[in-house]
């Protein structure tokens, strides 16, 4: 009884602020030379990945809020058409990880300026209205999701059952919301574990971890050996950092960084980075090549 009246007070939270969403962001409008067709032999993957919304941030280092959230997905966006244009990419694909800041630990509670709720949906109009502008750029936008631990619904990570967490609405949210949108195709994870995200690009076979249960060093194995399946590309966030590894030749583990920046968790571990985004270009032979997008500018 008690779980199933947790279930209809959270089902009734999203209902309520669902109807009090104003709709799609109209921060993202569109610019005539988008609509490009674009018939080429490179693709891209994009992460959108360790959002934290909902944070709000003001330390030595770094300052984050809403506004600067919206900020620095403009800036992303522009990135992301530059290297659009410049490798005549044709398709995207978006990992979405890690949407909202959450209340894992104290800190983040503090330094939360909306509930987790409020959080989700208003990251979510954001994300609609991002997907809307790549929907313009590219022929085809594939979008996947990879749960992260900020986005459990409750901070004691025992508390939570499995597949427990806000990041898991976002595909059915978006689907429904971009429905009239026929080039932007929404995927669930089905293959082997909700955390984990299968896909191709041209040749390549993809997986797209958040990274809090996984080690850069070890993730290729473990991967390989749970689901069977050796990867050419592991796409991983979680640790804030841009990075690349070329494991055996074999497969290459990419790291992202995030979108927030040094909160106070941060600075009280001594963790320091910019916030960014690694974006990679993906032709028939594997990875062309990787921009890290600096989003502190």
């Amino acid at each position: 009884m008690r779980e199933q009246a947790r279930n209809e007070s959270f089902v009734e939270q999203i209902q309520r602020i669902i109807t009090e969403s104003g709709g799609l962001s109209a921060v993202y409008p569109e610019e005539p030379e988008d609509r490009i067709p674009t018939f080429s032999s490179s693709d891209m993957l994009i992460p959108l990945m360790d959002l934290h919304y909902g944070a709000d941030i003001d330390n030595w280092f770094n300052q984050y809020n809403d506004n600067i959230f919206v900020e620095r997905m403009q800036d992303y966006l522009s990135a992301i058409k530059g290297i659009k244009n410049l490798h005549n990419c044709q398709n995207a694909y978006v990992v979405l990880s890690e949407l909202v800041s959450g209340v894992i630990h104290n800190t983040l509670r503090i330094e939360s300026n909306k509930n987790v709720i409020e959080q989700f949906i208003g990251v979510c109009d954001h994300i609609a209205g991002f997907l809307i502008r790549l929907s313009l750029m590219f022929n085809e936008v594939d979008v996947y999701i990879t749960p992260g631990n900020h986005s459990r619904i409750f901070p004691n990570k025992d508390d939570n059952r499995k597949g427990e967490n806000i990041d898991n609405l976002a595909i059915p949210y978006l689907s429904a919301k971009l429905q009239n949108f026929d080039n932007v195709k929404f995927f669930n994870n089905n293959v082997v574990d909700e955390s984990m995200a299968f896909f191709a690009i041209r040749s390549c076979n993809v997986v797209a971890v958040h990274g809090d249960k996984d080690n850069v060093d070890s993730v290729v194995s473990s991967i390989s050996q749970f689901s069977g399946i050796v990867p050419d590309i592991i796409l991983m966030g979680h640790r804030h950092l841009n990075k690349f590894e070329d494991k055996n030749g074999k497969s290459a583990v990419i790291q992202t960084g995030c979108f927030s920046g040094m909160d106070n968790y941060c600075l009280d571990k001594r963790l320091k980075g910019r916030p960014s985004q690694m974006i990679s270009v993906i032709d028939n032979s594997g990875i062309r090549c990787l921009y890290p997008v600096m989003l502190d500018k």
